[in-house]
């Protein structure tokens, strides 16, 4: 029986080796010569001025810990769900999963204000990783943090799955459903993802800050329908997205525009391979 036990260890070890985050950068990533290769793909960055990190989610720490072996950026955040000491030159803030919370906001808006100073020689690389959708969170304007987070607690408790959950959360978000990747337009942006969505569907990871959103208003409005929740999610909420129905209220990004690449960098099957 032991034995046993040694060999199933042994399965999982390798599983979880496989996916490490910061061994996933550090093996996937290098810089020379003013050009970033990812996965055997070539960014050129010599005319870049400033260089932004940006991490979200419950592999942000190790991820930019990996990403400061080739560079020291010129400013980034991380937000984890506990505080992560290992970084150098990237600072951590802190935020709750799987339930917003203030300092999470406090974070995101410090990320929001980064973004604000891209122009077109500056570039982002955005770690995002899963517990992103919670960590990373920023109301739109006409709804309170406190009813955007009564909804994310209802639509956790409501049997919904993850992608009809994200559907309404991306709807409501200034950085979700590829509103980040909108903001820091134009500057360029590469978004090195680690997947832990059966299926690996980008617009879902997260809820897909920098990548194009499949699902509308009409989607969201849906999802509140189908699981009784019009009537108990906070007013501003239902009022925002049946607004955004009639088309008076800003789409997510439906297609990924020039300057933003997403690139999966491992997920659950690259795990499972190595088992």
């Amino acid at each position: 029986m032991s034995e046993l036990k040694e060999h199933i260890r042994s399965l999982i070890n390798s599983g979880v080796k496989a996916v490490d985050p910061y061994s996933l950068i550090k093996s996937k990533l290098s810089l020379t010569n003013g050009s970033l290769t990812v996965q055997a793909q070539d960014f050129d960055i010599p005319s870049k001025d400033k260089i932004y990190v940006v991490g979200i989610g419950k592999a942000a720490g190790f991820m930019a810990k990996g990403l400061e072996h080739l560079f020291k950026p010129t400013k980034g955040y991380t937000i984890t769900k506990e505080p992560f000491t290992q970084l150098d030159h990237i600072i951590n803030l802190t935020g709750g999963h799987p339930t917003p919370t203030k300092k999470g906001l406090e974070a995101t808006k410090k990320v929001i204000a980064l973004a604000d100073q891209a122009t077109s020689n500056s570039l982002f690389i955005f770690l995002i990783s899963g517990g992103g959708s919670s960590l990373f969170c920023a109301p739109v304007d006409e709804i309170s943090f406190r009813d955007f987070k009564q909804t994310n607690n209802l639509l956790l408790k409501s049997g919904a799955t993850i992608h009809e959950i994200n559907s309404v959360r991306k709807h409501i978000s200034q950085v979700k459903g590829g509103k980040f990747a909108r903001r820091v337009a134009p500057s360029q942006i590469i978004s090195l993802i680690l997947s832990d969505v059966v299926g690996d569907s980008l617009d879902v990871i997260a809820s897909g800050p920098t990548y194009h959103d499949k699902s509308t208003f009409k989607d969201a409005l849906s999802v509140l329908k189908k699981y009784n929740l019009s009537e108990k999610v906070p007013s501003s909420v239902l009022r925002y997205i049946t607004e955004g129905v009639k088309g008076n209220k800003e789409e997510t990004l439906k297609n990924e525009p020039p300057n933003t690449k997403n690139i999966l960098i491992g997920n659950n099957l690259l795990a499972l391979k190595a088992a």
